[in-house]
């Protein structure tokens, strides 16, 4: 039997500018945890409250929309205005107090969208994306 101190699961791993403290990862999944409307609620942050108190050295967040018209399911969290600046920083925060280096997965649903987060406005795909873009969605993606 390998002695904890010994276990390559704590070992640390470099990936390009990133250092995590060991080997085991949350990979990326899809909670809908967030408020109907993609902001972070208790509910999100107790998901995760549980791996940074174990000091899981990476998490990968579920799906974050960069705009509503990517919005793939209900209670997404999303990462597409300012107002939700204040979540996400708790959300990080949550994190970092236990150890643990967060990456946000950015997500658009593309073709999978079963009904637009938009009232009124069909869902959009990415090839319809690509031929339709506009400075203002190209910019969702930039920030």
């Amino acid at each position: 039997m390998i002695a904890p101190a010994e276990s390559p699961l704590l070992v640390p791993l470099k990936m390009g500018t990133l250092t995590v403290a060991g080997r085991l990862f949350k990979s990326a999944t899809s909670e809908t945890r967030s408020s109907v409307d993609g902001f972070v609620t208790d509910e999100l942050l107790d998901f995760y409250d549980p791996m940074t108190r174990a000091a899981t050295p990476l998490i990968v967040t579920g799906n974050l929309y960069v705009s509503l018209q990517g919005k793939s399911a209900n209670r997404q969290a999303g990462i597409d205005h300012d107002e939700k600046k204040s979540g996400l920083r708790e959300w990080v925060d949550l994190a970092h107090r236990g150890g643990s280096r967060l990456i946000a997965q950015l997500n658009h649903g593309g073709r999978q969208i079963a009904t637009s987060a938009v009232p009124g406005e069909r869902p959009v795909s990415a090839s319809e994306r690509a031929r339709t873009r506009t400075r203002h969605q190209a910019a969702a993606f930039a920030t």
